[in-house]
């Protein structure tokens, strides 16, 4: 053979296996020889036998076609026998010669699975040839690939270290690190792997073999245990799901990630993992279309030709297709990992307080007929938590009721049940509530949840105003379950029962007793601000002082540190420290909700009690003009005292356009306060600077006119909620007027026109007033809109007493009691307080409960503010009481003290001089009776009132009596003489 044969042999292997192909290549190829597709076959005996007496050169040609076509197992017995028959000719040891076959006889030696023969023919080439060669990168490499697979693992990584720095930023660079990286992660060198494949990431190096870093780094740490160092690896990557081939592994780890975010608490992580993770139909098509286009290559590859690098991007994409095809089969024939999936999804969204996912999460499974009974049930559970979560109680309970249609039986029939007396809970359907807790106790007494069915109930029955009955729930729960983790609460709570019951020293009791034993529990900041509020009530504003003090000195940052500020200003104005409840006040932010409008009407109080009118002035202004974005209700309210401030100053022409205003922007405002107090004060202040002559364009010459031309205004204008005050306002007029017919005619004349939509809260509450007392029925209806339309106003307590005396009318007193109760617990203050006490008074009376009737009224006297008719009608309540308890002489010193003392309310004074006379007759004393009767009927201010008519009759009968008795006593006397 001529040296010129040889030279264009290796010209023709340079051409193949030197840098003619890719560099990219070596990335798939060299590193893992499994991805090869090797289908040669032992050479057959005739073909060797063939051979004989040809020459060098032909033999080799016929050598590198085997290996240029991947037979490498015959390559390379062929590279075996050129050395047999020709290694000792020159042309063989020929450097040149040499150069080139050396590396193709230890790749295909590599490639055959010869490892250690590669190891051989590897070594020599870089001991002959050392670093000038050109093939030395692909000969380190495969080098390093053969030293891993005779188990040289450190000479290995030595290798692989050797072609990072002598050829940084080539492919082989790339990946060398890549296959040192999984020698690490053998020899459990975890901390170096993690470190130069998290410094490959952040390199330049390509971004497909960086994405194949992190995902390798993301395997071997889940794989290692290290789930938290997984986790950050994948939501610190970006990953291009849509076109990554190796999808699938990427979703089960983002599958095992997200499970252990979730476990360990962090639901919101868990959600972001979780969305890697397809449903499995979803995964299979998208790994069928990953394989559909790896076959596609692999076709346009073959019809370019068969060359060496075709040849070897074929064999490529051949190992990619039978990896993707591989995870494909093993894909299909794995159980459905989706329900389980979907279930721990829903649930990390619920964790995450994101509930309408999670919602629709739990909807879709719940109602997937594929999935497992079990986990259909589950999902259905917790669809119905994630609509409570919401407080969309409605859809919670359709939903829980529908569980229990499909699942009659499921063990989580208890829990579901509870859910629905949470759900009556929210819709304050708490009877409703209560009855579902009671069947619960009664049928599952030894369930897990009791004790939380037993607290629950209780609280219902706090929130229901039942506070006795809802400290037996509270105490049950405190005694039967000592170590129960809601005692604190129930202990807290049974206490609070005292104090909306208003008996301020049990509550305190109470409250004292648990700061002892709560001293490390969470809820103490709750149980010390209680406290506080407890000393506020009872007027120990000293010490309720202390309380808050103490309280915002250690918990500032809570949720009811703007409440405690509120609450400490109100404890300086009991003091009497109005400056310093102004700046208590001053301190609550728009930040606090509705507690900032309320401290900022509360320090206008205060400047309104210092008759500080400039500063008041000043003060509602600057709330007045904040930026319209910022939360500031009850602009009307505040434009109203911004108004009087300045008609207290003398300056009317000041507040008349501010009323004018108040009218005109708010009037027909549904939610505005102060309208009627409004007009007041516009038509006293219009005649009065009439009368003076000040100009001002607002001054009406004749307020009535004015009001009805506006309420024709009004109507036309289809502004019913203004007209409705208009009517109102005017209806009180008339009253005032003594013309009430005239104005009972206006309340009807609204109810025809006005519909219940369009009322205020004070409309609703005067109009049924008016309707209770005319008889109508539908002032039942307006009294329960004003209950559901306006929860938080202070009219409601109209309603309460409104139905209390239609239940009452009616004869039914347990009804009646209770809406007495929701007026004493929710508008104590409310100008009824006093004749809803006289109404109580009157139904313990006719239940049969005097004691009770006695002190409810005795505590009625010792209020000030009662003073007037309600003492004296609590007076004739306790006679009554008296009398059913046989105490007549009792009852008369009350009557007494009516007809003595409230001269101003005959029809009591007459009331009590009839009752006491019959009282005298009764214990035999007819002169007593009679001179009370006779004094009664020569008051001429009681002769008109209904009970002279009965003081007559009964006088007659007296005086009659009386004369019989005289005229006997006489003739007695007489026959006494005589005899």
């Amino acid at each position: 053979m001529k040296f010129t044969d040889a030279s264009t042999v290796r010209s023709s292997i340079d051409s193949r296996m030197n840098m003619g192909a890719p560099s990219s290549y070596f990335k798939w190829v060299l590193p893992v020889v499994a991805l090869f597709s090797v289908s040669s076959l032992p050479a057959p005996e005739p073909l060797l036998d063939s051979l004989a007496g040809i020459t060098l050169s032909a033999f080799l040609d016929r050598a590198v076609e085997a290996f240029v076509v991947g037979d490498f197992l015959l390559a390379d017995e062929l590279f075996d026998q050129l050395e047999v028959r020709f290694g000792s000719e020159p042309e063989f040891q020929d450097d040149e010669f040499q150069r080139a076959t050396l590396p193709v006889r230890g790749y295909v030696a590599l490639a055959n699975g010869s490892s250690r023969a590669a190891v051989d023919h590897f070594e020599r080439f870089l001991e002959k040839f050392g670093p000038a060669s050109r093939q030395r990168r692909f000969v380190l490499f495969s080098l390093a690939q053969a030293y891993a697979e005779i188990g040289k693992r450190e000479r290995a990584l030595q290798t692989y270290q050797s072609v990072e720095a002598e050829y940084p930023g080539s492919g082989e660079a790339a990946m060398a690190l890549l296959r040192r990286c999984e020698i690490q992660f053998e020899l459990n060198r975890f901390d170096e792997a993690f470190r130069d494949l998290n410094l490959f990431y952040e390199s330049e190096a390509a971004f497909s073999l960086r994405l194949q870093a992190r995902l390798r780094a993301l395997r071997a740490a889940l794989d290692s245990g290290r789930k938290g160092l997984g986790a950050e690896i994948l939501l610190q990557t970006e990953w291009p799901f849509s076109s990554m081939p190796e999808v699938a592994v990427l979703a089960f780890a983002a599958l095992e990630a997200g499970d252990f975010l979730l476990d360990t608490g962090e639901p919101a992580k868990a959600i972001r993992a979780y969305r890697y993770v397809p449903e499995k139909h979803t995964l299979v098509a998208l790994q069928e279309r990953r394989l559909a286009g790896l076959r596609s290559s692999l076709n346009r590859r073959q019809e370019r030709g068969s060359d060496a690098p075709a040849r070897v991007w074929m064999q490529h994409y051949q190992g990619i297709a039978a990896a993707v095809e591989s995870q494909l089969d093993s894909l299909k024939e794995a159980e459905d990992y989706t329900p389980a999936f979907l279930l721990r999804f829903g649930q990390a969204f619920l964790l995450a307080e994101r509930y309408r996912e999670a919602a629709i999460v739990f909807q879709s499974l719940a109602e997937d007929r594929d999935a497992p009974l079990r986990m259909r049930r589950e999902s259905h559970y917790r669809w119905v938590l994630s609509f409570q979560a919401r407080d969309r109680w409605d859809e919670a309970l359709l939903i829980a009721r529908d569980y229990l249609n499909a699942y009659p039986d499921s063990e989580l029939a208890p829990s579901v049940l509870f859910l629905i007396a949470k759900a009556y809970q929210g819709q304050d359907r708490y009877e409703d509530a209560v009855e579902v807790l009671d069947s619960l106790i009664v049928d599952f007494p030894g369930h897990r949840w009791v004790a939380q069915w037993i607290f629950t109930r209780g609280f219902c029955r706090l929130l229901n105003g039942e506070y006795a009955v809802a400290r037996g729930d509270f105490s049950e729960y405190t005694t039967r379950f000592s170590e129960g983790l809601l005692r604190v609460n129930a202990q807290l709570w049974h206490s609070l029962t005292y104090f909306y019951e208003r008996d301020y020293d049990s509550a305190l009791y109470g409250i004292n007793a648990l700061l002892g034993e709560a001293e490390s529990h969470h809820l103490l900041p709750e149980i010390k601000y209680r406290r506080a509020s407890v000393l506020y009530a009872r007027r120990e504003y000293e010490a309720a002082l202390r309380a808050i003090d103490d309280f915002l000195s250690s918990y500032e940052e809570t949720h009811r540190a703007a409440e405690a500020r509120v609450l400490r200003g109100d404890i300086l104005m009991g003091q009497g420290e109005l400056m310093g409840a102004a700046v208590a006040f001053s301190q609550v932010t728009p930040e606090a909700g509705p507690l900032y409008p309320y401290a900022v009407f509360q320090t206008g109080k205060i400047h309104r009690a210092r008759e500080d009118y400039p500063r008041m002035v000043a003060h509602f202004n600057a709330y007045v003009t904040r930026a319209a974005a910022e939360y500031r209700p009850r602009l009307s309210e505040a434009l109203y005292w911004i108004g009087w401030a300045h008609d207290q100053m003398g300056r009317g022409h000041e507040a008349l356009p501010i009323f004018a205003r108040v009218l005109r922007e708010f009037g027909n405002d549904r939610s505005a306060t102060e309208i009627l107090l409004t007009l007041r004060a516009f038509g006293k202040l219009s005649a009065r600077l009439e009368n003076r002559s000040v100009g001002a364009p607002e001054v009406v010459e004749d307020f009535e006119d004015w009001l009805q031309a506006e309420r024709s205004r009004a109507m036309h204008s289809a502004r019913l909620t203004y007209y409705s005050r208009l009517s109102l306002y005017l209806a009180d007029t008339y009253r005032k007027g003594g013309r009430d017919h005239v104005a009972d005619l206006l309340i009807l004349e609204i109810v025809e026109t006005v519909p219940l939509r369009d009322l205020d809260a004070a409309g609703l509450g005067k109009v049924g007033q008016v309707l209770a007392g005319l008889g109508f029925p539908s002032a039942e209806e307006h009294f329960e809109t004003l209950l559901s339309e306006f929860p938080a106003s202070s009219e409601r307590a109209v309603a309460f007493y409104g139905l209390a005396r239609i239940h009452f009318q009616d004869g039914e007193y347990p009804e009646a009691l209770g809406f007495l109760e929701r007026f004493g617990g929710e508008t104590p203050t409310h100008v009824l307080a006093a004749d809803a006490a006289i109404l109580e008074g009157e139904i313990l009376l006719r239940t049969g409960r005097p004691e009770s009737a006695i002190e409810n009224m005795e505590e009625l006297l010792r209020i000030k503010s009662a003073r007037g008719r309600p003492h004296a009608r609590a007076l004739t309540l306790i006679a009554q009481a008296r009398i059913q308890l046989g105490e007549l002489e009792k009852a008369i010193a009350y009557y007494q003290r009516v007809y003595s003392l409230y001269q101003a309310y005959p029809d009591l004074v007459a009331l009590s001089y009839v009752e006491s006379a019959l009282i005298f007759e009764e214990l035999g004393d007819l002169e007593a009776a009679l001179s009370t009767l006779v004094e009664m009927l020569g008051r001429a201010d009681l002769k008109a009132q209904d009970d002279a008519v009965r003081a007559l009759a009964a006088r007659d009968r007296l005086a009659a009596r009386v004369d019989a008795l005289k005229r006997m006593n006489s003739a007695s006397s007489q026959e006494e003489i005589v005899r």
